[in-house]
């Protein structure tokens, strides 16, 4: 199974950072699992609300599962969720993968692109209260 971190100029590290973790921890014990760190478009060098950058060298493929970290909703600028959510990119890609892979999952913001994606329609969702 091969899980695809999507990141975007002004990602929450943490929001990738951490299930990185956790994703990469679990295929040492799951071999046939894979965890990448990838992007939908643009150059390798992803920076996240709080200046740490990151080299994506690849991009979004096709994934198992699809995970979608949050970012930028509340600091007034145009980067992040608000900045992916205006240009439209990302959220067509996350419909078009939802119907292909096993799942989709978000963390905090996140969740508002798969809102903006459409595919939380008559689904509970919960996020920053922001």
């Amino acid at each position: 199974m091969r899980i695809e971190i999507v990141a975007f100029g002004g990602f929450d590290a943490l929001d990738v950072v951490a299930p990185w973790e956790v994703f990469a921890r679990a295929a040492t014990i799951a071999p046939d699992l894979e965890v990448a760190l990838v992007r939908a478009d643009g150059p390798p060098l992803v920076s996240a609300a709080n200046g740490l950058q990151l080299h994506v060298a690849d991009e979004l493929g096709t994934p198992d599962a699809l995970f979608v970290p949050g970012g930028s909703w509340v600091d007034g600028h145009d980067t992040g969720v608000p900045h992916e959510i205006r240009r439209g990119t990302l959220p067509r890609i996350i419909a078009d993968l939802s119907t292909s892979v096993r799942w989709t999952a978000s963390v905090c913001t996140g969740a508002l692109l798969l809102g903006a994606a459409g595919i939380l329609r008559n689904r509970n969702a919960t996020t920053n209260p922001a």
